[in-house]
């Protein structure tokens, strides 16, 4: 997917990528920093691992959107 979709999610949710950050600490990745988490969303960090992440991240984005609506 594209990296402004994740961007684009995160505003219709009304949350920030610190927001994500948090919550990907509660998840069991404590070690996440922003700076990681932007290169994951930006496509500039392509390993196994980040692709797990961003998996994460949408499953995230989708379960904060059936919040919202």
């Amino acid at each position: 997917m594209m990296p402004n979709l994740i961007k684009m999610k995160l505003l219709e949710v009304n949350k920030k990528q610190v927001d994500l950050v948090f919550e990907l600490r509660k998840r069991g990745y404590t070690n996440i920093s922003q700076s990681y988490l932007s290169n994951i969303i930006n496509d500039r960090e392509q390993t196994a691992s980040a692709q797990t992440v961003k998996d994460l991240i949408y499953q995230i984005l989708d379960e904060w959107g059936s919040e919202v609506r």
